[in-house]
């Protein structure tokens, strides 16, 4: 990266400030920090960031009026909010910058991992890479994609952590950066017309994965992403169950994520698609659910087999009781309607046995696993 990108991080905590350096150095970013808010404005000329990371509640330090100023000097920088308040504290200070014209990103709770760092800042580093429409299409023409497998476990019986299933990731190998997590091409394939052709290439991979894996005693379920794009083809549940029978693999062993989203396109036409699918014994998956635009009344709606609670979400309610709540509730609901629950984004133990004590029957994050390539998750699957 040869030092063209520069990260100021903003934060009195020592230690969250010396592992996001330590980290971000690691990736080739030049690394500013500020303590205090004696002589940031000094610091932040130097600088010249192409990302902010900044706690706006730090003690004596006004951090809304940080955002004013960076909003004066007409800053292009990412800029992330990370702070130990309360979440509507931090969303208020975000929808501040987002008035200022400021280029807000999510929030990143202080606790964050290194993939939810590398994710951020990978992001921010690789924008200007050649990706265009073309090479996507070769990509996916000349099979150029990878799926990879995070596993999700049980969390709740006797024998808790066990592998029940996993979610079929793809990656794009790109000759300079290597591989590349679908936010870097999804959307470009969305607006080229290109996700359908991606999303069979990936159902391809998965079935003909799943046949090996039986042949190896290895039966799981793994779910495959659906684009609210392809959610307007009334073809799609025949073409879903063609690729599936080629395969020659039990169609129960297939689960389709979709998000709220999607039915939102063509409401009517979406579940219609959604009930064809489901009686062809294909499963359905609502995923991101708590993301902000979900409904409640969704959950009967729509023919769920699975909800997936929003990573977000489940990762803030180990910090915020709020949250907690929330989960508690939709868990609650769930429950009563008989649908399963998988909680994303599970970081920590700590979550891990939350999820466990509201009786989440499973989960699926970093603590258990990293997304991974066929031969470590067969591996993987037969160490549990």
């Amino acid at each position: 990266m040869d030092n063209e990108f520069s990260l100021l991080i903003i934060d009195d905590e020592p230690h969250v400030s010396d592992a996001i350096r330590i980290f971000a150095g690691e990736m080739g970013f030049k690394v500013w920090e500020a303590g205090s808010y004696e002589g940031l404005s000094e610091l932040y000329d130097q600088a010249d960031p192409t990302i902010i990371i900044l706690d706006p509640s730090m003690p004596k330090y006004d951090g809304m009026e940080f955002l004013r100023e960076l909003a004066k000097r007409k800053c292009q920088a990412q800029i992330f909010l990370s702070s130990g308040q309360a979440r509507r504290v931090t969303l208020t200070a975000r929808q501040l910058g987002l008035d200022l014209g400021l280029n807000m990103a999510n929030s990143l709770p202080k606790t964050a991992t290194n993939n939810v760092l590398e994710s951020c800042l990978a992001t921010i580093a690789n924008k200007d890479f050649d990706m265009t429409a073309k090479f996507l299409s070769e990509s996916i023409k000349h099979e150029k994609l990878v799926v990879y497998y995070q596993p999700k476990v049980a969390l709740t019986g006797d024998n808790p952590y066990w592998v029940t299933g996993a979610e079929a990731l793809v990656r794009l190998h790109h000759p300079v950066l290597g591989l590349l997590s679908p936010d870097l091409f999804i959307g470009l394939a969305e607006e080229n017309d290109l996700i359908g052709q991606l999303t069979n290439l990936v159902l391809k991979e998965t079935t003909k994965q799943i046949k090996k894996w039986g042949e190896q005693g290895i039966v799981l379920p793994i779910s495959v992403n659906i684009s609210p794009l392809m959610l307007t083809d009334l073809f799609l549940p025949d073409k879903i169950a063609a690729i599936i029978e080629t395969a020659e693999v039990d169609p129960s062993m297939i689960v389709l994520e979709v998000t709220e989203k999607a039915t939102m396109v063509d409401a009517g036409k979406a579940m219609d698609i959604l009930k064809r699918i489901r009686l062809k014994n294909i499963s359905v998956s609502l995923d991101d659910f708590g993301a902000g635009y979900s409904s409640i009344v969704e959950l009967y709606r729509m023919p769920l087999n699975e909800l997936k609670l929003d990573g977000a979400l489940v990762r803030d309610m180990e910090h915020n009781e709020d949250a907690f709540i929330v989960v508690r509730g939709i868990l609650a609901i769930a429950r009563e309607l008989g649908i399963p629950v998988c909680a994303e984004g599970v970081e920590t133990l700590k979550t891990a046995e939350m999820l466990r004590r509201l009786e989440c029957q499973t989960g699926q994050g970093y603590y258990f696993s990293k997304p991974l390539p066929v031969c470590d998750f067969s591996r993987f699957v037969i160490g549990r």
